[in-house]
């Protein structure tokens, strides 16, 4: 979402977004079409844009989010973000399945995120 905003891509703009462990850019390598620089106002701007509400999720324990989600997207972003400790990379192998936080959040915004 953050690349094709940052290139334009969103047409229609979104509600709300939920953004949950995403990667760091740094561990991505080279991969074309994933390299908008998180740095850049314009960036950050575009993501505001695309989307009315954009929360970020991330854990503490994250192997793919090193520097966490406060100092790799958040800060950069000018984003609010919820931070789950202990959650791993939210997937199978760090114990989740069905996530009863993000299936109330769907229905209401101000629900809490971290419930499991």
């Amino acid at each position: 979402f953050i690349h094709a905003a940052a290139e334009g891509k969103i047409t229609q703009r979104f509600d709300r977004l939920l953004m949950v462990a995403p990667a760091d850019p740094a561990l991505l390598g080279e991969i074309k079409g994933l390299n908008a620089d998180l740095a850049k106002a314009q960036t950050a701007q575009a993501l505001k844009e695309a989307a009315r509400s954009i929360t970020l999720v991330g854990s503490d324990e994250d192997p793919w989010l090193p520097n966490g989600i406060e100092k790799t997207y958040a800060k950069p972003l000018d984003l609010p973000w919820v931070l789950m400790e202990g959650a791993g990379h939210f997937n199978l192998a760090s114990g989740f399945s069905q996530w009863q936080g993000v299936i109330d959040w769907i229905n209401d915004p101000a629900a809490d995120i971290t419930v499991r």
